[in-house]
């Protein structure tokens, strides 16, 4: 019967574009290669985007691992998991990876019924707009002094259709985007 190896601070981590998975197998455990797998759709349908061979772990302390995913799905939830040897596996985590360019607005989710997260590359901490206008062009909202990358929109009390959502910086025009809000 297979050795049971207990994992410990199994964590995600954004690094720029890529993602750093870290995770410890405890100690008195040990087994023979590990995977990491990710998935990026919800149906959790893995892929092995990592191997380290060998013998893992340490029969008298705990041992820390690391790997960097440099191919992950930019702007969608990554999903991960590992595999120990061959057939014991960790619990699945996920992060959402944002890469956002400069000149870029990313609205999560759209179309949307209640929120909407708004996010953009604001690295300089600038004084930002968001100005809200319905098929029409009328403007039905302006968010003013956003010195952040995101902003939690309600969009609950919109009526459904399609809006133009555009990231101003005085007066000037950095990225627009269209959401769809729904009943």
């Amino acid at each position: 019967m297979a050795q049971k190896v207990n994992f410990s601070d199994f964590e995600l981590y954004q690094n720029e574009d890529d993602v750093l998975v870290h995770w410890n197998i405890d100690s008195g455990a040990t087994c023979n290669g590990i995977g990491i797998l990710r998935s990026i759709d919800d149906t959790l349908h893995f892929i092995e985007v990592g191997y380290i061979p060998g013998i893992c772990g340490n029969s008298t302390s705990s041992t820390p691992y690391n790997f960097s995913d440099n191919n992950p799905e930019l702007n969608k939830t990554n999903y991960y998991k590992i595999r120990m040897g061959f057939s014991q596996f960790s619990e699945i985590k996920s992060i959402n990876l944002s890469h956002i360019k400069p000149n870029e607005l990313l609205l999560l989710p759209n179309p949307s019924h209640d929120y909407c997260d708004i996010k953009f590359n604001n690295d300089k901490h600038e004084s930002l707009s968001i100005e809200i206008t319905n098929e029409k062009g009328q403007q039905v909202m302006i968010i003013n002094d956003l010195k952040q990358n995101s902003y939690k929109l309600n969009v609950s009390f919109l009526k459904p259709g399609t809006y133009n959502v555009l990231l101003v910086n005085n007066n000037e025009k950095l990225a627009q985007n269209r959401l769809v809000v729904t009943p």
